[in-house]
């Protein structure tokens, strides 16, 4: 789906939680971080069919981050970020091989405890409860 189609239905319907599929995919998650960062109510999830290893803490943190980095210490950005994987239900090592993947890259950036368990199933687990 190109991503301004995201930008109509997050404008159309506010009250509603989006989750865009693998942050905007390998040649959009600048374009799709900027989305999240706008709209209070789209998320992304950190999957990436299959290329979520490929995503270096620099990058990641050049997206998410403000664009004045230097005073921005609040992660805004990181907290529209949720954990996805393409795991199989019958390959769970997957899912726990991209938490561990995540947690690690989330630790090199400096993002807070706080956040990563946002990122984790916190932020999530508000909209369900």
């Amino acid at each position: 789906m190109d991503l301004l189609n995201l930008d109509r239905i997050a404008r159309s319907f506010p009250e509603l939680k989006i989750i865009m599929a693998h942050l905007g995919t390998t040649f959009f998650r600048k374009e799709a971080s900027e989305l999240i960062k706008v709209h209070p109510n789209l998320y992304a999830d950190l999957a990436g069919s299959g290329s979520w290893m490929a995503i270096q803490p620099s990058e990641l943190a050049s997206w998410m981050c403000s664009c004045v980095a230097e005073v921005d210490v609040t992660f805004l950005g990181f907290k529209k970020l949720l954990l996805g994987s393409d795991a199989y239900f019958t390959r769970p090592d997957i899912m726990i091989n991209a938490q561990k993947h995540y947690e690690m890259l989330l630790r090199r950036i400096g993002v807070p405890q706080d956040v990563m368990d946002g990122i984790m199933g916190k932020t999530a687990e508000k909209w369900l409860f």
